[in-house]
């Protein structure tokens, strides 16, 4: 029965971690997630900032400072071509691709004849096809751009080159083909790898705009004088604009966004680009998508159970702070998945499970906490102080329904001769009527003092303290509702003596209190139940408080009360007894005031406890004596006269054996 609450979270958990899997699963491809998906994608690659390249891709810039040292302005004579591939070949090229598509024949035939026959004399030379795409009124046309025929003839092969953005516009990958085309990408794998099926369609970008080694173009053609010897020994030379003027047939700028540009606002060259997707191929460890996809169940699972529904709801704020620790876990094993190992995982997925998972359970958690909540106002609302109850309702987990030993102070307290009243009343109407009064004038001061009313037994009222709440002063809480229960008395008779002139003297009440451990919960049956204690402490206390009539005082404590509380409380040691039901010999004590005692108590407290002792000791003749002293000075002190009264039967009868303890025989 114990383990059920946890068999319940874990099952619940579960299908909580399920649920959100789920969900995800339906909404994956949904414009949030997406959006989600992207910002983490780029995000990674920013926090991840420029890499180091491998040296073996560089970029020869159609520039405007090209066509300034040249002279020629866009489109460039095409022997201008054929001379650096030329130009590259001496150079030591290990292949050139040119961003650039030929789609129409030069003005000057011998131009694509010279670009033609230095191609088929070169290093492998791959051109660009691509789409052109043309506004019109009503619809956009594309057209499907490729090089001559004679160039495409004379060239190593042909790629697409051909971005397809995200759904934000940003390039992230690169496809294998287009319309039955190859792409450039695959084609460079095929070239290079000895199995391209492998190879990933993410793009690594090695870092924003500007990292790839890129030289000018007329600084390509001079090399031997503008650059570094071996500049292009055994490297892949990327040919392309870089720069803002449109390209041919209308098609823009030939630069897009990446990843970086959601943070530096920098787009890219589509050249730089096709580096960054060269590079990329030629790692042997390429850069590779993993969704977590079911395997996150677990640990949704885990955390779910480590978070618990009802805590969540009760701790919003620590809630708050575990799940911001969470994630920045979760974030920071995807951030070392990314650089370390070279997987870039799905994010969004494992966040947005997460976020919906720990709003699932505190949702469940919150709803638990108000069923429970309303259950402890049902059950303490009417019987503890507000204030008591408030705070039960904020923190719940204080109480355990289920039961507990717990060590409190129980309180009774019950009218002196009820049965008299109740006959000395016109009816049954004014007795209730009259019971309202003195219970509601009895119950604040228990209330008051942090107590809670157990039960009322018609006249009677059994109080708790110390329970449901905690109350490490619940001795001390108890005494005082006692005495302030004992001082609200005159205002009661004066009420019940004006109400009705037919009663001829008012009421008196007797009250006792033990402290003990006792088994504290809900009791009773599924259809009714309610929260008491039980035991032999219960017990007891009950009994002390029908001692109060033979002994003639308000309040009867026992030792283990006496013993939790302070000098200010001003008591009476009155007797050894052992209560009707119980073998073991109990002390009890008449608890007079809080405070200080007056000088005529101190020198009744000071007889009495000397005719005790006598009294225990066998020695009734001289206790009698002192107790008449006593009695002399104060002939209505209940205690002496009941013990003086004891000490003259002993004399008469003497018992064969005497402990000094007297056994009630009446309740």
């Amino acid at each position: 029965m114990t383990h059920a609450p946890l068999i319940r979270t874990l099952l619940i958990s579960l299908c909580l971690a399920w649920l959100g899997w789920g969900i995800w699963w339906m909404s994956a491809e949904s414009a949030p997630i997406r959006q989600l998906e992207y910002w983490m994608h780029d995000g990674l690659f920013w926090l991840r900032g420029a890499t180091p390249v491998s040296g073996q891709v560089v970029i020869v810039a159609i520039d405007e400072a090209s066509s300034t040292e040249l002279g020629h302005a866009w489109p460039w004579p095409r022997s201008l071509h054929a001379r650096l591939i030329k130009t590259l070949n001496l150079a030591g090229a290990r292949l050139i691709f040119f961003d650039v598509i030929f789609a129409k024949p030069a003005k000057d035939p011998t131009e694509d004849q010279q670009l033609a026959a230095a191609m088929q004399e070169s290093v492998p030379v791959i051109l660009a096809s691509g789409i052109a795409q043309t506004h019109r009124p009503t619809h956009v046309e594309a057209s499907w751009l490729e090089p001559t025929p004679l160039l495409r003839h004379a060239a190593h092969a042909t790629g697409a080159a051909i971005f397809l953005p995200d759904g934000d516009g940003v390039i992230r990958t690169y496809p294998d083909q287009m319309e039955g085309r190859i792409s450039l990408g695959q084609l460079f794998a095929s070239l290079i790898s000895p199995n391209p099926s492998r190879v990933s369609s993410l793009i690594d970008y090695h870092g924003p705009m500007g990292t790839l080694p890129a030289v000018s173009y007329y600084q390509a053609l001079n090399w031997h004088t503008d650059l570094p010897k071996g500049y292009f020994q055994n490297k892949v030379v990327l040919v392309g604009h870089m720069n803002n003027i449109p390209v041919a047939l209308g098609s823009g700028t030939d630069s897009f966004p990446t990843p970086f540009f959601r943070f530096d606002g920098q787009r890219m060259h589509g050249v730089e680009i096709h580096g960054h997707l060269f590079e990329t191929i030629l790692n042997p460890n390429p850069l590779r998508n993993w969704s977590p996809g079911p395997w996150i169940v677990p640990v949704l699972w885990i955390w779910l159970v480590t978070l618990r529904g009802e805590w969540a709801a009760n701790h919003p704020g620590l809630v708050l702070i575990l799940f911001v620790g969470f994630l920045m876990m979760v974030s920071a094993g995807i951030y070392t998945l990314f650089v370390q190992y070279r997987i870039l995982c799905t994010v969004g997925f494992p966040i947005t499970l997460l976020t919906l998972g720990t709003m699932g359970w505190s949702l469940h958690g919150h709803v638990t906490t108000l069923r429970k909540k309303k259950v402890l106002k049902k059950i303490f609302g009417n019987y503890i102080a507000p204030a008591l109850v408030e705070r039960l309702l904020r923190q719940p987990e204080l109480v355990r329904l289920g039961g507990e030993v717990k060590e409190i102070s129980v309180l009774f307290s019950d009218i002196r001769g009820f049965t008299g009243l109740s006959e000395a009343l016109p009816g049954p109407e004014a007795l209730v009527t009259f019971l309202n009064h003195y219970l509601n004038a009895m119950t604040a001061p228990v209330l008051t003092h942090q107590g809670m009313i157990d039960k009322y037994i018609g006249d009677a009222i059994m109080a708790l303290f110390g329970a449901p709440l905690d109350d490490p002063h619940h001795a001390r809480s108890a005494c005082l509702a006692a005495l302030a229960m004992v001082e609200a008395l005159p205002a009661v008779n004066h009420h019940f003596l004006t109400s009705w002139p037919s009663a001829t003297s008012g009421i008196q009440i007797g009250i006792g209190i033990h402290t003990g451990e006792v088994v504290v919960g809900n009791m009773g049956s599924r259809q009714r139940f309610d929260y008491t204690v039980i035991g032999d402490n219960v017990n007891l206390a009950s009994r002390l408080e029908g001692l109060t009539k033979e002994y003639g005082v308000h309040i009867i404590i026992s030792a283990t009360t006496r013993e939790q509380l302070d000098a200010r409380f001003i008591c009476r040691e009155l007797d050894m007894v052992r209560v009707k039901g119980k073998n073991q010999p109990v002390k009890i004590y008449q608890l007079i005031t809080c405070g200080t005692a007056s000088g005529e108590f101190s020198w009744l407290e000071s007889h009495y406890a000397r005719a005790v002792t006598a009294y225990r000791a066998g020695d009734w003749e001289h206790a009698a004596g002192i107790l008449e002293q006593i009695l002399q000075r104060a002939p209505e002190d209940g205690p002496t006269r009941l013990l003086h009264t004891r000490c003259n039967r002993l004399l008469a009868h003497p018992p064969e054996t005497w402990d000094g303890v007297w056994t009630m025989t009446a309740k």
